[in-house]
């Protein structure tokens, strides 16, 4: 090698050295700062990666208080129609044995089970009752029969792995569940069923004051469908993708459908247990290269980072997956660009000195090196004195437009970090790859902002009405009126009513107005419509969400002062759960409602729907409760009236007996007055007639009345029935 450099001309040596220096220097400053971006940008991808691990977190554990709730609920309708389908006895005079199962070890045992009457129909291994309570409710129910050895169910909506119904199988006396039912108390939790885990609710059954064993309810506690859903609307980075593993190795969810069920237990032993390892938030880095298939994609040669979070209540591995050229592709393609930049203009210069005198050149290019190397350490320079106007002056300048682009998309960067995405900013060129990448990041993240302002809006205005819908829980037209003007502000809105439908007449049902505000004022109408005609009837008809817009002058006016406000925008919104319509919310409005908006306000029409049905359900039933009552006091006053009949009675019967023994003190003080004695005779006998005729009359009231008793107790059984 030296032998070779002491043959070459000056030139060749000189522009060979600078070369070789140039290119070692501008290597190891490129090395440097390649890696020193890369880490930088894994762990802004690391923070940003954990953060939307922990959304999914919050959307699991959302999810979870919604079945929760949904189970709650559940059990309430659940024991009403128990209750209401009539009451549970035992018949101590029939009893029957059965082979009945353990659900944790699959254990048999033969046990001896006392017949329940329904009604006076046995009502053992009858599903009746509980597929027309799961139907209502949408969970599983289960009724269970008391014995020492725990809880049998006797009749249930579970499903066995092989479809049939799990009758006979039994909760043991161990469980938690039985502890809690011979206590008198409810339980509330998890349980397996069938291999599945469930949130379940068991509420204990009693007959005559004894408990003989409990009503079940129960949901699946992971609603795979919904999770799918959701997680399948999210995509990380460009191509970057979340699934759920439980705790078996089992894949869940999955962007591509073909790997649900995959077992990494199976599949990829070594990755199950590094995973399982860890309880909290992870990460890994792994290759894959599947070999070429017309049904994949190209391109599945690549490193990849899967980032992991443990989810305790559902006992899962919640994961996201992104390809690692995706967290570096840009920037650091972008970087390389620019040295690469950087390293021809210094080799460009190496020609140029060696072409013109070495002091001369020497000096500009070495404030070039010196301008580049601040360049390359990302500090702020200022631009180069021109000397000359030749080649390397050229250079100089060009040098000075990197430099001025640079501090212009500086500065611009700064605007965006302060949230001014309208700063003035243009690229130099069609070409400019920074500055159209630095305009295309500035729309994302004003996007991004404008994202987060919508969601930021729906979650405060569901926290306002939802808290203005619990304080005014128990009377409904308070409530009605004030989530509706609450609405209104929160939307800003002009007009606005909440319609219910009244079915008390099946062949004519109608259209209540129950509260309406407008222009900030609540207005106090009465108003009846027809539920099959207008925008109103289209949207319980089609149960579906109706927007109009350039609504007829006349359809709804607003005076304000001197002005006149005609809004020309109407959305009427069904208030409806599955297929039950309740009612419609009609909104008037001078502006076009936004997409979100309108997502907002189905949302909220579905949660005030099941408020007022609760509500409704709850104003029944306390009118249920006065008419028991009232038909009670009236029993009890019959009864005394009763009591009071035969207290006279009794007082009547001694009168006679006292009458009976003067009678015979006359017979023996006088004999001679046998006329006497022999008339008194013939009116004692007339007062017997007498009192065996009132006595009869009494008798015939009394028979009266106990069976207007019976009477009234076969109405009050049948109301109780219906």
């Amino acid at each position: 090698m030296w032998k070779f450099l002491t043959i070459l001309p000056i030139k060749a040596k000189i522009f060979t050295i600078l070369v070789f220096i140039f290119t070692i220097f501008f290597g190891l400053v490129f090395l440097g700062i390649y890696w020193e971006n890369k880490v930088r940008i894994l762990q802004n991808s690391d923070e940003r990666m954990f953060a939307h691990l922990k959304d999914l977190e919050d959307v699991f554990a959302l999810h979870k208080k919604t079945q929760e709730r949904h189970l709650s609920q559940g059990m309430r309708w659940g024991n009403d129609q128990l209750k209401d389908a009539g009451e549970l006895k035992e018949n101590p005079n029939k009893r029957f044995i059965t082979n009945i199962i353990d659900t944790e070890n699959d254990k048999v045992l033969r046990v001896e089970l006392m017949e329940w009457l329904l009604n006076g129909k046995t009502f053992h291994f009858d599903s009746t009752l509980v597929d027309k309570i799961e139907k209502n409710i949408q969970c599983k129910v289960s009724i269970l029969q008391l014995i020492p050895d725990g809880l049998v169910r006797i009749s249930t909506t579970n499903r066995n792995t092989n479809k049939s119904r799990a009758v006979r199988t039994f909760i043991p006396n161990k469980s938690p569940i039985y502890q809690n039912i011979i206590k008198n108390q409810t339980f509330n939790g998890r349980l397996k069923i069938a291999n599945d885990w469930y949130l379940a609710y068991y509420y204990p059954i009693y007959s005559k004051g004894k408990l003989i064993g409990a009503l079940g309810i129960s949901t699946p506690e992971k609603e795979l469908g919904v999770l799918k859903e959701i997680m399948g609307k999210h995509t990380y980075l460009k191509t970057g993708f979340g699934y759920v593993m439980d705790k078996d190795g089992e894949v869940l969810i999955h962007k591509n459908k073909s790997f649900e069920g995959t077992n990494f237990q199976l599949v990829n032993p070594k990755f199950y247990k590094w995973l399982i390892s860890y309880k909290d938030k992870a990460k890994e880095r792994y290759f894959i290269n599947v070999p070429p298939s017309p049904k994949l994609p190209k391109g599945l040669a690549e490193y990849r980072w899967q980032y992991f979070k443990y989810f305790e209540p559902y006992n899962i591995y919640i994961a996201i997956v992104i390809p690692e050229k995706e967290f570096f592709e840009d920037a650091l393609n972008m970087l390389a660009q620019l040295m690469l930049f950087a390293f021809l203009v210094t080799v460009v210069g190496g020609i140029f000195l060696i072409n013109i005198l070495i002091n001369p050149i020497f000096k500009p290019l070495q404030q070039i090196n010196e301008t580049l190397n601040d360049m390359s350490f990302g500090k702020t320079v200022e631009p180069i004195k021109i000397v000359f106007f030749d080649e390397i002056g050229k250079i100089g300048h060009s040098l000075n437009q990197v430099i001025q682009a640079l501090a212009t998309y500086s500065l611009f960067a700064q605007e965006v970090g302060h949230k001014n995405f309208d700063a003035d900013f243009k690229a130099l060129s069609p070409d400019d790859t920074l500055g159209n990448v630095l305009l295309e990041m500035a729309q994302k993240l004003q996007d991004n902002e404008l994202e987060t302002k919508k969601r930021t809006w729906i979650a405060e205005g569901n926290a306002l009405l939802a808290g203005i819908m619990r304080q005014n829980t128990g009377k409904i037209d308070l409530l009605l009126s004030q989530t509706l003007k609450h609405l209104l502000e929160y939307v800003n809105a002009q007009q606005g009513g909440i319609f219910l439908l009244d079915k008390t007449h099946l062949n004519n049902p109608s259209l209540n107005l129950m509260a309406c505000y407008a222009y900030q004022r609540e207005r106090i109408l009465q108003k009846k419509l027809d539920p099959e005609t207008g925008f109103l009837g289209q949207a319980i008809e089609s149960k579906k969400t109706i927007i109009v817009e350039n609504l007829p002058k006349n359809y709804s006016e607003l005076i304000t002062g001197t002005e006149k406000l005609n809004p020309n925008h109407l959305i009427a919104i069904p208030l409806k759960i599955q297929n039950d319509v309740a009612g419609v919310i009609e909104i008037l409005s001078i502006r076009r409602f936004q997409p979100f908006e309108i997502q907002f306000l189905e949302n909220f029409a579905e949660t005030l729907t099941a408020t007022i049905m609760v509500e409704q359900s709850n104003h029944a039933t306390l009118l249920y409760l006065a008419q028991i009552q009232e038909t009670a006091e009236m029993l009890a006053q019959q009864d005394e009236e009763m009591r009071q009949n035969m207290e006279e009675l009794r007082a009547m019967q001694d009168v006679s007996q006292n009458k009976e023994k003067e009678i015979e003190k006359l017979l023996l003080q006088s004999k001679e007055n046998e006329k006497e004695l022999q008339h008194t005779l013939e009116e004692m006998k007339k007062m017997e007639v007498q009192m065996y005729v009132q006595r009869t009359t009494l008798e015939r009231e009394l028979d009266n009345a106990l069976t207007r008793e019976k009477n009234l107790l076969i109405e009050l059984n049948t109301m109780k029935s219906k």
